[in-house]
C-alpha cells in the first residue's frame, strides 16, 4: 500500500528572500489576534451601554410623575411643548428642506388640515403663550370651555374651507380646502342633511362656538336676541304705513282683469278730467226759530250690534314697551375672575372660576377650591378660608360688599356675588315673554323679577300663601 506524500511547509528562510516566511507568519498573528479581540471589544461595549441605561433609568426614576406634579406645573410644561411644536411647525413650512421628520410633519399636517395648516402654528403659539404667561393680570383665564370653544372654532373653519373648496376626499389627500378634517365634517353633514342643513348647522355650530370661545353667558345671547326682536316687531307695528291700513281695512288690489273679458267689450281710453262748470253757492244768514228745540236723530240699533264681542287678551307688545337692550363689555366679568383667583392664590386659598352668571344687580362667580402641595400630601382648600377672606376679596375688586355662598345649593362649587358697576332694569316685558312664564300652567301666574344668575322667577299666586291683615274698628 502506497502513502500519499504529504508536502510540510516549514518556516525556512528562503535564499533569495530570506524574510518572506517571517513577514507571513507575522500577518498570520495579527488576523488571529485581531478575530479573538472582536469579541471582548463587543462585551466592553455593551458593558458601557447597560451602565448608561441604569443611570437614566436611576434619573428617570428620581423625577416625580406627572400626577405627582402641580395644575401649574403641568401647565407650564404642556405649554412650552406648544410653543416648541409651534415653532418648529412654522420653521418647516417657511423653509424648505430635506428633513425626514418636519417633511413628515409637513405631509400629515397638510392632509389633516389642508389650508388651515398655516393657522394651526400661530394657533399652537398662543395656546403655548397663555398657558405660560395665564398669571398676569391682563391675559384672560384659559378655562375648559373656552379651550373647547377654539377648538370648535377651528373644526368649523375647516369645514367651511372644505365646502368652499368643492368638497371631496380627493382633495383632502392632496392638501386642499380643510383637510381630512373638513372632509369628514363636510362629507358626515352633507350626506345626511343636504347643503342647506349643512349650512344651517354650521351657522349654529359657529354661534356656539364663538359663545364658548368669547365666555359670554347664553342669557346675554338669549336676551339680545329677545330685545332686537321686540324692537323690530316695535318698529314694524308702529310704521304710518301699517298703522293706517289696519284702522281704514285697506287691502291692495290688483289692477288686472279676474277674468276674461266678454264679447264685443273695448276698454275706454284715457280722457282728460273734465269737470262740469259749477257755480258757487251763496249761503244766506237764517234766523233761528224761538221755542223749538233741535231733536236729535237716532238711529236704531240692530240686535247684531246689541250683541256684546267675546273679550280677547291683549298682546304682550301692544301694552308693554319691550326691555331696553344692555351692552356689556365682555372683558369685565372676566378680569374680575382673574382678579379673584389672583387674590385668593396670594392668601394660600388658590381656587378656580368654574361659572359666572351675570344679574340684574350682582354677578355670580362660581369657584372650585383647588389642592395645596404640603409635606403631609395634597390637601384642598376649605370652604370656611374662602368665606374668611371675603373682606380681601371686596377690597381686591374695589367693591363695597361681597357675598359668599357656601356652597350654592345644588351645585358643586361656592358662589362669590359681586355688585355690578352698572344696574340694568328689569322690564316685565321681558319676563312675561320668558319660557318660565309659558312653561307655568295657572291662570293667577305673577312674575316676581329675575335672581341672582339673571334668570326669571314666576311663581303661581294660588298656590302661595295668604296673610289677612286686620285692622282695629271702632
Amino acid at each position: 500500500m502506497v502513502k500519499p506524500v504529504t508536502r510540510v511547509v516549514k518556516n525556512v528562510a528562503s535564499p533569495v528572500n530570506p524574510g518572506r516566511a517571517t513577514r507571513k507568519t507575522t500577518a498570520f498573528a495579527k488576523k488571529s489576534s485581531s478575530r479573538q479581540s472582536q469579541p471582548v471589544i463587543r462585551s466592553a461595549n455593551n458593558a458601557k451601554t447597560g451602565r448608561l441605561w441604569k443611570r437614566i433609568k436611576a434619573w428617570l426614576a428620581k423625577l416625580p410623575s406627572w400626577n405627582d406634579l402641580s395644575k401649574d406645573r403641568q401647565l407650564d410644561i404642556i405649554g412650552a411643548v406648544c410653543i416648541v411644536v409651534g415653532l418648529l411647525t412654522l420653521l418647516s413650512l417657511l423653509t424648505e428642506q430635506e428633513a425626514v421628520v418636519s417633511a413628515r410633519w409637513v405631509v400629515v399636517i397638510s392632509r389633516s388640515t389642508g389650508w388651515g395648516m398655516y393657522i394651526l402654528p400661530f394657533g399652537l403659539l398662543a395656546a403655548g403663550f397663555w398657558l405660560v404667561f395665564r398669571s398676569l393680570e391682563s391675559i384672560p383665564p384659559l378655562t375648559g370651555s373656552r379651550a373647547a370653544g377654539i377648538l370648535l372654532l377651528y373644526l368649523n373653519f375647516l369645514s367651511w374651507l372644505h365646502i368652499l373648496a368643492g368638497g371631496g376626499w380627493e382633495m383632502a389627500f392632496d392638501g386642499q380646502g380643510g383637510g381630512y378634517l373638513g372632509a369628514f365634517f363636510e362629507r358626515l353633514l352633507v350626506d345626511g342633511l343636504g347643503l342647506p342643513g349643512t349650512l344651517l348647522i354650521l351657522m349654529v355650530w359657529l354661534f356656539v362656538a364663538g359663545s364658548l370661545a368669547l365666555q359670554v353667558p347664553p342669557p346675554l345671547f338669549k336676551d339680545a336676541i329677545n330685545n332686537l326682536r321686540g324692537q323690530i316687531r316695535a318698529t314694524i307695528e308702529s310704521s304710518p304705513v301699517t298703522t293706517v291700513m289696519e284702522s281704514t281695512g285697506y287691502q291692495p288690489q290688483s289692477s288686472e282683469p279676474h277674468g276674461p273679458l266678454p264679447a264685443g267689450f273695448h276698454p275706454l281710453t284715457d280722457m282728460p278730467n273734465r269737470r262740469p262748470a259749477v257755480r258757487k253757492a251763496v249761503s244766506l244768514p237764517v234766523k233761528p226759530v224761538e221755542g223749538r228745540e233741535e231733536n236729535t236723530l237716532t238711529h236704531p240699533t240692530s240686535p247684531a250690534q246689541a250683541q256684546r264681542s267675546p273679550w280677547v287678551l291683549p298682546r304682550v307688545d301692544d301694552i308693554l314697551d319691550p326691555a331696553e337692550p344692555v351692552f356689556i363689555q365682555g372683558h369685565i366679568d372676566t378680569d374680575r375672575a382673574n382678579k379673584i383667583e389672583e387674590t385668593l392664590k396670594l392668601f394660600s386659598a388658590p381656587v378656580h372660576v368654574v361659572d359666572i352668571q351675570r344679574g340684574p344687580t350682582v354677578t355670580q362667580y362660581g369657584v372650585e377650591p383647588d389642592f395645596i402641595e404640603s409635606r403631609s400630601g395634597r390637601t384642598r382648600v376649605r370652604v370656611s378660608k374662602i368665606v374668611g377672606l371675603a373682606d380681601d376679596l371686596a377690597l381686591a375688586l374695589s367693591a363695597q360688599r361681597i357675598r359668599i355662598q357656601a356652597p350654592v345649593p345644588g351645585r358643586g362649587f361656592v358662589g362669590i356675588e359681586v355688585p355690578n358697576d352698572e344696574t340694568s332694569k328689569v322690564a316685565l316685558h321681558e319676563l312675561i315673554d320668558s319660557d318660565a312664564f309659558k312653561k307655568l300652567r295657572s291662570p293667577l301666574k305673577i312674575a316676581l323679577g329675575k335672581d341672582v344668575s339673571g334668570k326669571p322667577m314666576v311663581a303661581d299666586l294660588a298656590s302661595m300663601p295668604h296673610l289677612l291683615i286686620a285692622g282695629t274698628t271702632g
